[in-house]
């Protein structure tokens, strides 16, 4: 499934900024992720133009968390998003 799929039937989601995102001379590309669903989802792409948060990691992770307040996400329910989509990793792993 894509990441506008999923928002699509109302999957809650968190922004994320992966440590490993950092373009330079553009800062941090953040990402996606779904309750339950393993993975995240890099922004941008296709006819989409990425976009990017802060100059260093710290500056990536305050917008990130400003940004999931805006979109009611508490720093603790991001976490249980990110965490719930560690665990469906892992489980996929594991049916292999």
């Amino acid at each position: 499934m894509t990441a506008r799929q999923l928002m699509a039937e109302g999957r809650p989601f968190c922004y994320y900024v992966p440590i490993d995102s950092h373009v330079p001379g553009k800062g941090y590309r953040p990402s996606v992720v779904f309750k339950d669903v393993a993975g995240h989802f890099p922004n941008g792409g296709g006819e989409t133009a990425p976009w990017y948060w802060g100059g260093d990691f710290k500056a990536a992770l305050e917008i990130c968390k400003e940004k999931n307040l805006e979109g009611g996400v508490s720093p603790e329910e991001a976490e249980a998003i990110v965490n719930s989509s560690i665990e469906a990793s892992i489980m996929e792993g594991v049916a292999r």
